[in-house]
């Protein structure tokens, strides 16, 4: 799914990708009307979906990168509100890459949106990861930035700080982490423990991560690999937070119950991730960051969600970071798709000067919106 204003007429848009084709509805006086809709999906499986303004024509833009699932990935769609479809390849002379994380963001300010993916590419038997900008997603070959890249295979003990060193497993995300009005590109890698960020500025996103951090003991490669990543100003200063899902963590002694790790951001002579006042989550509490298998004993603040960790919750597959109160702070909203035998759960936790708020936080079930009770999944995806 992603949402924006594709037809210019002040009201978000909604767009859904599936194996019949790609729809956007619109929320007008009269109901939900179907606006646009295409039965000539490039490829399936789209990641990085996005409504928005990738070039300097007028009209809306439909792009994400596409793939099979068979390593034939192409970045585009439709452009300008167009039924044609544009694609591109990544300017490899075969065609064996596939996409495993994208995100979408205006870098530079220049008001055209960007795109930051992670991609391996099959060659000789050996697969290896990318990290990839893509300036221009219309132009042929795709224009692969200098100014953000990495790949794994130039990456050794001593310059994985240097280079960021994608893996297979990496996912990336933007905000602003720094404050400096300007959108970051956030990479975390679960295998290696790894959190990287490239600031971004008036030219474009640095040559290399300003910062890099790798071992981290609180960064199980085990229970860290849902969807789930996050960036957005929690506590309103300017700088955003990044937060981590680890839905498979075992909180309580409860296998896969989930957790999520939040991050302040700083602006400033700090400039960037906090590390050390990172906050675990859970259902059951807030604390600092521990070792795997995380216990209510270690929480430090009251327990803000009213429910507790169960097997397989799962939560933090997915999370967003929204301002929903229109404070300037915005709200962790943490999917929990598998709670109550995977009829699914939002929570959703108010931000404030201070973080995540201990108070008024929400929880809600799918029967509170209509929905009946079945195996529904519901957090398991959400767009913003």
């Amino acid at each position: 799914m992603a949402a924006g204003d594709l037809d210019a007429d002040g009201r978000t848009d909604l767009l859904f990708a599936d194996d019949d084709g790609t729809r956007v509805q619109s929320w007008m006086p009269q109901g939900v009307t179907e606006i646009e809709y295409h039965g000539n999906n490039p490829t399936l499986n789209p990641v990085g979906l996005t409504l928005g303004q990738f070039d300097d024509q007028p009209g809306g833009d439909i792009v994400g990168a596409w793939g099979n699932g068979n390593y034939q990935s192409v970045v585009g769609g439709w452009y300008n509100r167009d039924v044609s479809t544009i694609t591109r390849g990544f300017g490899f002379p075969d065609s064996d890459v596939s996409v495993k994380s994208a995100a979408t963001g205006d870098v530079d300010g220049d008001g055209k949106l960007e795109m930051s993916v992670i991609a391996s590419r099959r060659y000789n038997g050996k697969e290896s990861a990318y990290l990839w900008l893509i300036d221009n997603t219309r132009q042929q070959p795709l224009s692969i930035s200098d100014k953000a890249w990495g790949w794994d295979a130039l990456c050794k003990p001593d310059t994985r700080d240097f280079l960021g060193c994608p893996r297979l497993d990496s996912r990336v995300a933007m905000g602003d982490v720094d404050g400096n009005g300007h959108l970051d590109v956030v990479m975390t890698t679960p295998s290696t423990r790894s959190l990287q960020v490239w600031y971004g500025s008036a030219s474009g996103p640095a040559s290399h991560p300003g910062f890099s951090a790798h071992d981290l003991d609180w960064f199980d490669p085990d229970p860290l690999v849902g969807r789930g990543l996050a960036v957005g100003d929690v506590n309103g200063d300017g700088a955003a937070e990044i937060a981590i899902g680890a839905p498979d963590a075992t909180v309580s002694g409860q296998h896969r119950a989930g957790a999520i790790v939040l991050i302040p951001g700083s602006a400033g002579p700090t400039r960037g991730p906090v590390l050390a006042n990172a906050q675990l989550i859970t259902q059951d509490g807030i604390g600092p960051v521990s070792a795997p298998n995380p216990t209510p004993a270690a929480a430090a603040l009251p327990d803000p969600i009213g429910e507790q960790s169960e097997a397989g919750d799962r939560f933090g597959e997915e999370i967003r970071i929204i301002d929903i109160t229109g404070d300037g702070k915005g709200e962790v909203i943490i999917g929990v798709p598998d709670k109550n035998s995977k009829a699914g759960m939002l929570a959703v936790l108010r931000g404030s000067a201070t973080g995540v708020s201990t108070t008024a936080a929400q929880v809600v079930h799918p029967r509170q919106i209509g929905l009946a009770p079945g195996y529904i999944t519901f957090g398991m995806v959400m767009t913003s």
